[in-house]
């Protein structure tokens, strides 16, 4: 905490009197590198959510059928008719709709 504030200190300007030298600082600082690979987003949808993404589409009645890799499957009704949905986990949207 010390250390901190005399750099702190340090760093605040003051009056320059004649015959004193100048100067000024420079500091660079790189986080990662070359090959260093950003963080992938590990996040995913649970089916609770995938099915609220199905029921804001205009759908209702929806039942949730089962998770295929990163797919959620879903089975609705729209206007009276029956749908089968599928719903990427990665993303929330749906990326399949099709008629029973």
């Amino acid at each position: 905490m010390l250390r901190v504030l005399f750099i702190l200190v340090c760093l605040v300007p003051h009056l320059a009197f004649a015959g004193q030298a100048s100067g000024s600082l420079t500091v660079s600082l790189t986080i990662g590198g070359p090959g260093v690979a950003a963080a992938k987003s590990t996040r995913s949808y649970t089916a609770g959510a995938a099915a609220i993404s199905v029921s804001q589409a205009g759908f209702s009645n929806v039942v949730a059928l089962d998770k295929a890799g990163n797919v959620y499957w879903f089975s609705a009704l729209r206007l009276g008719a029956a749908y089968k949905i599928a719903v990427s986990a990665l993303s929330g949207q749906i990326v399949q709709v099709s008629p029973v």
